[in-house]
Order: structure tokens, then C-alpha cells, then sequence
């Protein structure tokens, strides 16, 4: 979202961003692990749903890493793909609002 100082009000931005699913910092890879989606079409007003997998999962083969949608009292299967695919499409109004990584480089520990 940003300011627009002309009509004195938030507007959403629909820009696409390329969402990688591994990105390295500092030399620390990281991987995807969920995404907020916000479903509107303004900043004022909309709904946030989840899209993502258990955080644990992200260094396990693939068949255990599922990805699910959860959108208030309904879960339904989804594909980490599904992120990108919602940002690039320019005429619907969902918009990938907060991202999350995991650090991949390191077992995860347990007590």
C-alpha cells in the first residue's frame, strides 16, 4: 500500500513482485514457507487468507511437504506456485501481502 497525497488516501498496489521460493541473505539460504493474502480491492477493506505448509517440512522430500489455503473455517489443498501465480495476475484482486522463510541450512532442533 502506499500514500497517494493527491486523493488524501491508502491505494493498494498491484505491481508484480517475482515471490522466489529460496533466497539466500547474508549467505544463509532460506525457503518458503507461506504467504498472507489480502482479497480486496482497496487498502480500506478485504479479507486475509493463508497460504502454506508446515515450517518443519520445508528440507523433507516433497511428498510430505503439502501446501494447504486457509481462508477462515476452510483448508483446501494449494501449490507453493499458487503465491506467484496470484501476484503476476493483474486482474484479480488478490495480492500476497507478508511472506515467510525459513532458514533451510540448519536441522530443525527439538527438545
Amino acid at each position: 500500500y502506499n500514500w497517494s497525497f493527491s486523493s488524501d488516501e491508502k491505494k493498494k498496489i498491484k505491481t508484480h513482485v517475482k515471490i522466489n521460493s529460496k533466497i539466500v541473505v547474508n549467505k544463509f539460504n532460506y525457503k518458503l514457507y507461506g504467504a498472507i493474502i489480502h482479497k480486496g480491492t482497496s487498502a480500506s477493506s478485504g479479507h486475509y487468507y493463508f497460504i502454506g505448509c508446515k515450517s518443519e517440512n520445508i528440507n523433507s522430500n516433497k511428498s510430505s511437504n503439502r501446501w494447504y489455503q486457509m481462508n477462515d473455517d476452510t483448508v483446501t489443498k494449494a501449490s507453493h506456485r499458487l503465491i506467484n501465480r496470484i501476484s503476476k495476475d493483474p486482474s484479480n484482486d488478490h495480492t500476497p501481502y507478508v511472506l515467510f522463510y525459513r532458514l533451510s541450512d540448519f536441522a530443525l532442533k527439538t527438545w
